[in-house]
């Protein structure tokens, strides 16, 4: 064990060496001779840090099947969520491909012959959707959990990337998929799941899904790495990034408002605007601080069982606050908080409760202990904390890949610029639309990248922006209900509130900008002449 440990590292600290001395001078400039670097420098030393034995000891401990198991239902019920309500795959082809951007592995995809048509088919998208929830519901199951499992992470990650490629890299969904990539490689199907079910039922040997273990426990102990690497990138790219001064009121109101008066997600709640203003400036202090050190202190999670009573319910609270002010649903992240629940402590609440007892509990004749691979779980949490960091240092943003830099900039001006689409129908009515209403796809993502190309000198923006609100024209008029009041004009303003001059402005500042579109429409719903008539 202490040899192998040794060789590992060393070999490790070597490759970093020969990556330096061999290939630094050649190719001089080239970032990824750095990200080599580091990469086996962090893994060296990652490892020697996890194979101490006095480690697993005193952080890891043991656990059972049947954790594993929730945790594997808890990651599937997750992503279907997301899948199901969030992401609406099937509507994606009624954006234009106009916004469509390169997005990291995918867009490789396209050289394969009839990808493109997959891509803006609405009804093989709707297949595709099926089938991962698919995966999805027989990996929560626990059933084929061996091919399940990863089919699920990889039909997920492909299905996220067709929706992001019309905006940008978005967070949501991403860490399970992390979470599903890392129970790939465990037993996560030894507990709780259709797969001991039936091995049991054909009198094949099968594990004490109530008997603690180490290989369960290292299982468990990687999957709350993963989600506390997302929270300490979160937290650590604030201050590393911007510093304290990120903690500027005036800095932590314009990110709220702006994500209140222009949709940062598909909600419509106005708090941040109604209570905001009348706040003093260091509650939005308190509010960033007590962000930021929940981020970064949920490291505690690892190494103390009292932070994993607490810290999950202090990050639910949190996020409630996120999703309430700002308009955000980090739904993912509020699920992931259950990978820390004690089952033991929950059955016996559901014991008393009278919902469960012991006596019910599935015991099998012919058992099997699951032997634990000294390496496997320590080279596993090596490499995800040290692609993390390097991901997060070097700020790379491929998907599926991110730095995780969430609101890690500084705008202390005190003002607000944002956009708002406007739509005039047939009956001459104006009315404010919701493109996220209309085009369920973008739900997630904001459009604000793209109406903010409304307003740019530069031709191929304008090209943009006119594709973007024909479509979303199209898509309005194209459906049922429509047809005798039609939009015939969508129209984008500008707006600037300068909070800091005017806090109780009730418009919330003034038009700065417009940009009209006018709908010819030929042939029913297509929007074939585009024609600017004010800007």
């Amino acid at each position: 064990m202490r040899q192998t440990r040794f060789w590992l590292c060393l070999i490790s600290i070597l490759l970093s060496v020969a990556i330096w001395l061999g290939l630094r001078q050649p190719f001089a400039g080239y970032r990824f001779i750095d990200l080599g670097i580091v990469f086996c420098l962090g893994l060296g030393l990652l490892l020697w840090i996890a194979t101490d034995p006095g480690f697993a000891k005193r952080f890891v401990g043991e656990a059972t099947a049947n954790e594993l198991g929730f945790i594997r239902i808890i990651a599937c019920i997750n992503l279907i969520v997301t899948a199901l309500w969030l992401e609406d795959l099937p509507t994606s082809p009624l954006l234009p491909e106009a916004i469509r951007q390169p997005m990291g592995t995918i867009q490789f995809l396209y050289a394969i012959p009839g990808f493109e048509a997959f891509s803006r088919s609405q009804g093989w998208l709707q297949g595709f959707e099926l089938l991962t929830v698919l995966c999805l519901c027989l990996g929560m199951v626990g059933l084929w959990t061996r091919f399940t499992i990863p089919l699920g992470a990889l039909t997920y990650c492909l299905l996220g990337g067709l929706t992001r490629q019309y905006f940008y890299l978005y967070h949501q969904g991403l860490i399970v998929v992390y979470m599903l990539v890392a129970l790939s490689f465990m037993p996560c199907g030894d507990g709780l799941s259709a797969d001991w079910w039936l091995a049991k039922r054909r009198g094949k040997p099968v594990v004490d899904t109530q008997r603690p273990t180490p290989v369960y426990g290292w299982s468990r102990y990687t999957c709350w790495v993963v989600l506390v690497l997302a929270y300490l990138a979160s937290g650590g790219s604030k201050l590393a990034v911007v510093g304290p001064s990120w903690l500027d009121p005036t800095n932590l109101r314009g990110m709220m408002y702006s994500c209140t008066l222009q949709r940062c997600n598909n909600y419509d709640w106005d708090v941040a605007l109604q209570v905001g203003p009348h706040l003093p400036d260091f509650v939005f202090s308190l509010f960033g601080m007590a962000g930021t050190f929940a981020e970064l202190a949920f490291v505690l999670v690892l190494f103390s069982s009292l932070a994993r009573r607490i810290m999950p319910l202090f990050m639910v609270s949190l996020h409630l606050g996120i999703w309430t002010f700002q308009n955000i649903l980090f739904i993912d992240f509020i699920i992931l908080q259950l990978v820390f629940l004690d089952l033991n402590w929950a059955q016996q609440l559901l014991s008393r409760w009278g919902l469960f007892s012991s006596a019910d509990r599935p015991v099998a004749e012919n058992t099997l202990v699951r032997p634990l691979n000294a390496f496997r779980y320590p080279l596993l949490i090596s490499v995800l904390s040290t692609v993390f960091a390097v991901c997060w240092f070097y700020k790379i943003y491929f998907y599926p890949l991110t730095g995780l830099h969430l609101f890690a900039y500084k705008d202390v001006s005190g003002v607000v610029t944002y956009e708002q689409v406007y739509a005039q129908y047939a009956s001459g009515e104006t009315a404010r639309i919701y493109p996220e209403d209309i085009i369920p796809a973008q739900g997630i993502a904001s459009y604000k990248q793209v109406t903010q190309q409304c307003f740019s000198e530069e031709t191929e923006k304008l090209y943009v922006c006119d594709e973007y609100l024909g479509a979303l024209a199209s898509a309005y008029n194209s459906q049922p209900g429509h047809s005798n009041n039609k939009i015939q004009e969508i129209d984008v303003q500008r707006k600037k509130w300068d909070f800091k001059a005017n806090p109780l402005d009730k418009n919330f500042g003034s038009v700065v900008g417009n940009y009209a579109l006018k709908i010819n429409e030929v042939q029913g719903n297509t929007p074939a002449q585009k024609q600017v008539i004010a800007k």
